[in-house]
């Protein structure tokens, strides 16, 4: 055990190498706009439900996994393609640091980006998988050659906003309006 690693051993090490790829202000950006969202949907509307039916918690944590598959794969991704420049700017994420091998990588962007899909495809509805497409879409472009929409300005900008501004914020107004049964309207706060 090495103080640099915080005396970690085996799994606690890997753990803490996942955990850092996944970009954990990403994950609480996410899960904080998620709930934000849901919730105001429910404030909406809570005078007009007799009772809470306790499924809809359960549907709004399979969106949040499928949203966090998302966010694994975007952010994943960016380290694969990134990891030269990572190695001087961001030497602590765990591909640059060598933490995380480049097929290990490729796994886990993979089977989010899948595993997100599946999860999407499963439980909502078909406007929610288009939405959710457009988002991995727009996330591969942002990184990957020959595309690397994060060298221009305008196009990062565009990317970003988007899918942390636009899609889901669409996304998560729809799919929890339509697990209340309501009729999908668009408040100026969305």
């Amino acid at each position: 055990r090495s103080p640099q690693d915080g005396g970690k051993t085996g799994i606690g090490k890997m753990a803490n190498a996942l955990y850092k790829f996944t970009r954990p202000h990403t994950i609480r950006g996410t899960i904080l706009a998620s709930c934000a969202c849901v919730t105001r949907v429910f404030l909406m509307t809570i005078r007009d439900l007799p009772y809470v039916e306790w499924h809809l918690i359960q549907t709004a944590a399979v969106g949040l996994v499928a949203l966090l598959c998302g966010n694994a794969y975007i952010v994943g991704i960016n380290q694969i393609y990134d990891v030269d420049i990572d190695k001087v700017n961001k030497p602590f994420l765990p591909v640059a640091a060598n933490q995380i091998s480049p097929t290990l990588a490729w796994i886990i962007c993979l089977v989010t980006c899948f595993g997100g899909l599946g999860i999407v495809y499963q439980f909502f509805s078909p406007l929610i998988m288009q939405l959710y497409c457009v988002g991995i879409f727009l996330g591969t472009v942002y990184t990957v050659p020959p595309f690397r929409w994060k060298n221009n300005p305008v196009l990062a900008a565009f990317s970003i906003a988007m899918v942390r501004g636009l899609l889901l914020n669409i996304g998560l107004h729809h799919a929890s309006s339509a697990a209340l049964g309501l009729p999908i309207t668009w408040p100026a706060q969305v």
